[in-house]
């Protein structure tokens, strides 16, 4: 069975010694990430907010990539769009060839990988042609492909290893295979060839913590906070069950007018009744806590008239609360989501000077996105994580949990979120921006 895989490489502007970015990252091919840009501008701290913000990602991205000075380091995360743009369309216009991508900011790179030598010269130019600094890589396998895969066997219904991998498999980027989890038996088959394995996978032990060897904990917390409308992301809720923090807000796809508060699925149980402080927002009417899929998501039916009478779309303001900021883009697709981008957290124990941020690093196999650099606290569930952007914050998902700490006081230094596309598709939602 054949392990490696060909590479070759075309290199525009190449520096010497490139840090690839570790980790497994799952995509999703289709689509390309749109957002939609309202009236959010695009000046050096409204971009990302205020410069608390500001300060929060640069902070991240420096810690995952040390040495790159502040403004350079914002610089770096501002063009993520041209990168996300590029990606993006290679995934939706090239998902045969296209075979999946990782950033490294130490260098600035942008790494892209294709099937075929004819694509990873296609590639190149078309990055070239935007001014963006890459190296291309042949391999075997397209994300279309890889993904598929991975699906299928996260299902328990691949037609090779059946339901050995369900709940556990992933897409391993540099590597262009899928990582699968097995149980002693069935590795130990696997590793003696009485197991027919694909050549598109790679086993490993399945495993029920997180790769740094700590459980995975989903934060709860029972605390309040108190903030007048417009609803906004970033605050405090509480169901009879769980205290916990509001991601996003969004509109049904099917019935635009009708308005939701977006959590995390393990916030709430159906039909429970969702608030903020003394307010009522609504029941929650939809909560899905499915782990084998990477989803933990709720959404509650914004009833009380004292939300519906201001516009929807905004963020939690740490240094004004009376001005809230706004959610410019949302994305529509996994594919816009690599290794290297550097993430913020809105959520109820941010700290006052400002939304913490991370730098993305794969995923755990059942598919929710791990970030790391970040340690977020209990009752931080359901906050929204977005991308800070050249056009102000891109939401990208929904925080479930990570580390069992505080902002490192136990040491942790990972969390974990649904992504926005699995978000908006088990929720039948779109999430508002502005």
């Amino acid at each position: 069975m054949a392990r490696g895989r060909g590479r070759w490489r075309t290199t525009l502007a190449l520096s010497a010694g490139v840090a690839a970015v570790g980790g497994t990252l799952y995509l999703t091919p289709a689509g390309a990430a749109v957002w939609n840009d309202g009236s959010g501008t695009a000046g050096a701290d409204t971009a990302a907010g205020p410069a608390a913000g500001r300060t929060g990602a640069v902070r991240a991205f420096q810690e995952s990539f040390p040495g790159v000075g502040d403004e350079e380091a914002w610089r770096r995360i501002q063009a993520e769009d041209g990168r996300v743009d590029l990606i993006t369309g290679l995934a939706k216009d090239d998902a045969e060839t296209f075979g999946g991508s990782w950033y490294d900011g130490a260098t600035d790179t942008q790494h892209l990988q294709a099937t075929t030598a004819e694509a990873a010269d296609r590639f190149a130019g078309l990055a070239a042609d935007r001014g963006i600094k890459a190296e291309v890589h042949q391999v075997e396998y397209s994300y279309a492909r890889l993904t598929a895969e991975a699906e299928q066997a996260r299902a328990g219904a691949h037609p090779v290893l059946g339901d050995a991998a369900e709940g556990d498999a992933a897409v391993d980027v540099e590597a262009n295979r899928v990582v699968a989890g097995l149980a002693s038996a069935d590795l130990k088959s696997a590793r003696n060839d009485t197991m027919a394995v694909p050549d598109t996978f790679r086993v490993k032990p399945r495993s029920t913590t997180d790769p740094s060897g700590l459980p995975i904990v989903d934060d709860l917390c029972d605390s309040r906070a108190h903030c007048s409308k417009p609803l906004r992301g970033g605050i405090a809720v509480t169901s009879p069950s769980n205290g916990c923090s509001l991601g996003f807000t969004a509109y049904a796809n099917d019935h635009p007018k009708r308005k939701f508060a977006i959590t995390a699925g393990h916030c709430g149980k159906k039909d429970e009744r969702l608030k903020h402080s003394n307010w009522t927002i609504g029941d929650l009417d939809r909560v899905v806590f499915d782990n084998d899929s990477g989803t933990d998501v709720a959404r509650a039916r914004v009833e009380n008239t004292h939300w519906l009478s201001s516009d929807l779309g905004w963020h939690y303001n740490p240094d004004d609360h009376d001005d809230p900021l706004p959610v410019t883009g949302r994305l529509t697709s996994e594919s816009g989501i690599q290794n290297g981008q550097t993430v913020c957290l809105s959520a109820r124990f941010n700290p006052e000077n400002g939304n913490d941020c991370g730098t993305i690093d794969g995923v755990v196999g059942n598919g929710y996105i791990r970030v790391v650099g970040h340690d977020a606290c209990p009752g931080d569930s359901g906050g929204g994580w977005y991308r800070p952007s050249g056009n102000g914050r891109v939401a990208y998902g929904i925080h479930k949990g990570g580390a069992e700490s505080c902002h490192g006081d136990q040491g942790g230094n990972y969390d974990y979120f649904t992504s926005l596309p699995r978000t908006e598709d088990r929720l039948d939602v779109t999430v508002h921006t502005r």
